[in-house]
């Protein structure tokens, strides 16, 4: 088996490069065998991947930050240069909407030059190893910052809520998580941690997120991203 790279340089898009293919082929005798290549070389093969890379359908599902995936895609050039059994080889996050969006790129592409031995096409297979590199993940915020966060917690609160005025000093720790959506809106509110010795201010602090503000959703890429947060909140009275 014999291996040959080739070597894709500074594509990028956005977030996004293609590192070497690599190309392998069974060892033959007589002539040497001619590589399989992209319509136009190296250079169009960049341009094809940086113009036709679909960022948004990736960023449109993510909830956590996305940095520096790779995803390596193994596939078949045929005797007629179609593409054939792409496949997911490697991924070194989780995240399938990169896997989906590597093999829509490969099984996309136009047809190849096949490779040719003896002035006959022969079938290939290659390997290509695709980047993701997202810019910084901007985290989700209430509108006006923390500041503006506690004051509408402490302003909205009601200290009297039914069944806690017999305890006297009540000091809590409430969690709660909800998902801020590319809107802003708020959903999926959910108690983490709930009190114990003061049930009402469990259902208190979920009215009180429901009605927040939408907030500045969290980016990615500088687009809109749907964000988890886990959101403490200390009760005194």
């Amino acid at each position: 088996m014999k291996t040959i790279f080739i070597f894709l340089i500074g594509l990028s898009f956005t977030a996004c490069r293609t590192l070497p293919i690599e190309m392998s082929e069974e060892e033959v005798w007589g002539e040497p065998l001619e590589d399989a290549e992209f319509p136009g070389g190296y250079e169009k093969l960049q341009t094809y991947i940086s113009d036709n890379m679909d960022l948004t359908s990736i960023l449109n599902t993510a909830t956590e930050p996305l940095v520096n995936v790779k995803v390596i895609v193994r596939f078949d050039i045929e005797k007629d240069g179609s593409i054939s059994n792409a496949i997911v080889e490697k991924s070194t996050a989780n995240c399938l909407a990169c896997q989906k969006e590597a093999l829509r790129l490969v099984e996309s592409m136009p047809r190849w030059t096949p490779a040719m031995l003896d002035g006959k096409p022969q079938m290939t297979s290659a390997r290509i190893p695709i980047d993701f590199i997202f810019e910084a993940f901007v985290e989700a915020e209430f509108p006006g910052g923390l500041d503006a966060q506690m004051k509408y917690i402490n302003d909205n609160y009601n200290s009297r809520v039914m069944g806690c005025g017999d305890f006297g000093k009540l000091d809590e720790r409430i969690v709660v998580s909800f998902v801020v959506e590319k809107d802003g809106s708020i959903t999926d509110i959910k108690i983490e941690k709930a009190s114990e010795s003061c049930p009402p201010c469990n259902a208190e602090v979920l009215r009180i997120v429901k009605a927040m503000p939408k907030w500045q959703p969290a980016q990615n890429a500088g687009l809109n991203v749907r964000s988890s947060v886990r959101l403490p909140i200390i009760l005194s009275l």
